[in-house]
């Protein structure tokens, strides 16, 4: 029987640690002796149906095998591949649209039954009295290996003898295997080299910090800090979701006061749909807690939101999610907002010559006003409110003592504001 067939692993193929094709792909031809021990013969590591035929008095069983295929997403820039459902609650929810692609963080939509070609076909014959078996498989899948549901007789056989070593332990120890040194693989992990006298030896320190963006340093005797990201950090701070829309959550700012005998580090995290986890995206090692020290940090924190690529809305959305919880960073984060974003303004001084005492020879407040409106057009809402009758009461009292003096009343009942 066995000198018309030879083992034949085609292209495509999956093996498992036997060497036998658990995931079978073109014309692959697979020869089971009776003296080989391959625990996964006759069974595939995909959803199938099956059907099981014999002939000649029993002594031959036919299993063919009819792949289920795969879910796949719509997204065509999602790789997810799940098993297709064989239940009919599952096959219902499958028609309705009702199952939900698990890749990108859950943001894909629909998914969809990709179909395997009519051509396909997997076969095992097997000789019952001397245990000798063929597996041929006729054609390619055109679909990605979902991830098996159930675990392969081999992987059941594996997990079995691991029992028996020990069968007192439980699935969490099993996992974990046992330990042999814990300290080496705590010295491993932090980057520990006791006999070089701790972390960072050699060139590690320097080519570490390369990798950072260092954003803005200053060490002199009395003021040290120094503001650092990476470039993914700053991808993050400024990406869009696919609606074209910002961040919309909170920006936190937080300090550690335990981690450091000397100075502080200030950190500014946002919430990764994509992760789940809150990351950093700019961090800033200062050596006190003043204001200045957080109007640097929210400075340059600020400056990233000028880029071409963030219109002036975004921005403003972006400044109202940062979180504040001290004072010293309330009063850092408004003496920043006016560093970065009312520059301009400040200037020009246009505005604030309103504030400024009236000269004999020079401009009234009203042909001030009437200056700011011709040459600022985009502050006459802003201007609209500071001349309304209450604020500008309050903001210039004289201008209002000046104008109400010599106001004829309407009417004889009218108490006239000023003598």
């Amino acid at each position: 029987m066995g000198d018309h067939y030879k083992t034949y692993i085609d292209h495509g193929c999956t093996l498992d640690k036997q060497g036998y094709p658990i995931y079978p792909n073109g014309r692959t031809e697979f020869v089971h002796l009776p003296e080989d021990d391959i625990t996964n013969f006759g069974s595939v590591g995909f959803e199938k149906t099956s059907s099981v035929s014999y002939c000649s008095n029993r002594m031959w069983k036919i299993t063919l095998y009819f792949c289920l295929v795969a879910l796949v997403c719509n997204n065509l820039s999602c790789k997810w591949a799940g098993s297709p459902p064989t239940g009919k609650g599952g096959q219902e929810k499958l028609e309705k649209g009702l199952i939900k692609c698990c890749g990108l963080a859950n943001k894909c939509n629909t998914v969809r039954h990709q179909t395997c070609p009519k051509s396909m076909a997997i076969r095992f014959d097997h000789h019952l009295p001397s245990g000798w078996g063929l597996l041929r498989h006729k054609g390619k899948h055109p679909h990605p290996w979902p991830k098996a549901k159930k675990p392969d007789l081999l992987a059941k056989k594996e997990l079995k003898e691991e029992i028996k070593k020990n069968p007192k332990a439980c699935a969490l120890k099993l996992k974990m295997g046992k330990p042999t040194n814990p300290q080496s693989g705590f010295k491993t992990e932090l980057g520990l080299a006791p006999e070089k006298l701790g972390a960072g030896v050699g060139n590690k320190f320097i080519l570490d910090i390369w990798e950072m963006w260092i954003i803005l340093c200053l060490f002199m005797p009395n003021v040290k800090h120094f503001t650092f990201q990476t470039r993914w950090m700053a991808d993050c701070l400024l990406t869009c979701n696919r609606n074209n829309q910002v961040y919309s959550g909170g920006l936190i700012s937080d300090v550690t006061y335990q981690y450091f005998e000397t100075g502080y580090l200030l950190t500014t995290s946002m919430f990764c749909e994509d992760t789940q986890h809150w990351i950093h995206v700019q961090l800033t090692w200062m050596q006190g807690l003043s204001e200045e020290y957080y109007q640097i940090h929210f400075t340059n924190l600020f400056r990233q939101f000028l880029k071409p690529l963030i219109t002036p809305a975004k921005r403003d959305m972006l400044v109202r999610k940062v979180v504040d919880f001290s004072l010293a960073q309330v009063k850092g984060f408004v003496s920043a907002y006016i560093e970065v974003f009312c520059q301009g303004t400040f200037k020009e001084e246009a505005c604030m010559g309103l504030l400024e005492r009236a000269k004999t020879d020079g401009q009234t407040h009203k042909q001030k006003v009437d200056y700011i409106q011709h040459c600022y057009p985009k502050v006459c809402k802003w201007l609209d409110w500071w001349t309304v009758l209450d604020i500008e009461a309050l903001l210039f009292p004289l201008e209002m003592a000046i104008s109400t003096r010599w106001r004829v009343p309407a009417t004889l009942q009218q108490v006239a504001i000023c003598p």
